[in-house]
């Protein structure tokens, strides 16, 4: 407190002098053969990290040990905090990564681009590791990696679920959901028949895609990356999530699971629990167009490309399976010669 630790970056020819002081006092001075200093972060008590311009991460202890070897990153790192926890929060062009220094284990990394052309006005790591963006003095995002998306922090004008319940007989008077456009934004509606159940605005885009559980909950898509989750009487579930790109897909079950497709990836979430079951790369097979997008009882993804091609993710396999047969004859049909050495097996 006397004599408080400050770290400082010295550049010369081709490597970077490292040091910390206190005060006065030189307590260690390290080189590193990086370019340009560019921030630096840190524990008092913990770590010190360092990130150079040449997208290289360097991490040490408060005394000057080297707690890992040299990181490189796929971005230049943009923002760093930390916190009185031992957690590291980076932020680079492409995606913001959280790390707990006490286990030198990465707690999780998400996208993050979408979020930053706006720029940023605050960045704060919490106590559980999960990252907060400030974007504006209205508009502000925390990562929840349980939901595995960016949720607002902001509040929507959601009324109570309570104030107008759903008519006990639903097949009677099916459940419609309108979408009325306003100036800066849009206006939901749930009518079962004539009757009103709720109304809701939200502060965002046009209203692109719906889908929902007739038993469970509403989803809503808005062409500004906006997606907004409730009961099906009204309630809001989630706060309102921003994804990295716009919906093109959205589909649900019965069985509470929700799928939706953007352009860059496939993301499907059990409602019933509030987490994401898995999200897969997927824009290589909407080059074709989809003719069919289906969710299965254990949350897989169908995709259907045309009348002879389809495939579904496999969370287990981690990819795209065909769901065509090829045209492979039986293996005990012909089988193998016992020596090999006489006739060697060729492709």
């Amino acid at each position: 407190g006397e004599f408080p630790v400050v770290m400082e970056a010295i550049p010369r020819v081709g490597c970077t002098t490292l040091k910390q002081k206190q005060g006065d006092f030189v307590v260690w001075t390290a080189t590193i053969p990086c370019g340009e200093v560019t921030l630096m972060a840190g524990n008092a008590k913990l770590f010190v990290a360092v990130a150079c311009s040449d997208n290289l991460f360097i991490l040490s202890t408060r005394g000057g040990r080297l707690l890992l070897p040299c990181i490189h990153l796929s971005a230049p790192i943009r923002y760093m905090t930390s916190d009185t926890w031992g957690k590291l929060l980076i932020v680079t062009d492409a995606e913001c990564i959280c790390w707990d220094i006490s286990s030198f284990k990465k707690m999780y990394s998400c996208p993050v681009g979408h979020l930053l052309r706006s720029g940023v006005q605050d960045l704060k790591v919490t106590e559980g590791g999960c990252c907060r963006l400030q974007i504006s003095s209205k508009e502000s995002y925390m990562y929840d990696p349980a939901v595995g998306a960016w949720v607002g922090t902001f509040e929507l004008d959601f009324p109570d679920a309570q104030v107008c319940p759903l008519r006990q007989d639903p097949g009677e008077f099916p459940v419609v959901m309108e979408a009325i456009p306003r100036v800066g934004c849009t206006t939901l509606k749930q009518k079962q028949g004539d009757f009103v159940v709720w109304t809701a605005t939200i502060p965002c885009g046009e209203v692109t895609l719906m889908a929902g559980n007739a038993k469970l909950f509403v989803a809503v898509a808005c062409s500004d990356n906006l997606f907004i989750l409730s009961t099906r009487g009204g309630r809001l579930l989630l706060p309102c999530i921003h994804l990295s790109a716009p919906i093109r897909y959205m589909t649900s079950d019965t069985w509470g699971k929700l799928l939706i497709v953007t352009d860059a990836e496939c993301i499907c979430w059990d409602i019933s629990s509030f987490k994401k079951m898995y999200s897969c790369p997927v824009g290589h097979l909407l080059r074709s167009g989809v003719q069919d997008l289906k969710v299965t009882e254990g949350g897989c993804c169908r995709l259907q490309i045309s009348s002879k091609e389809s495939y579904m993710y496999d969370p287990a396999v981690g990819a795209w399976v065909g769901t065509f047969e090829l045209d492979f004859p039986d293996a005990q049909v012909c089988p193998l010669r016992q020596d090999p050495g006489e006739f060697p097996v060729v492709m």
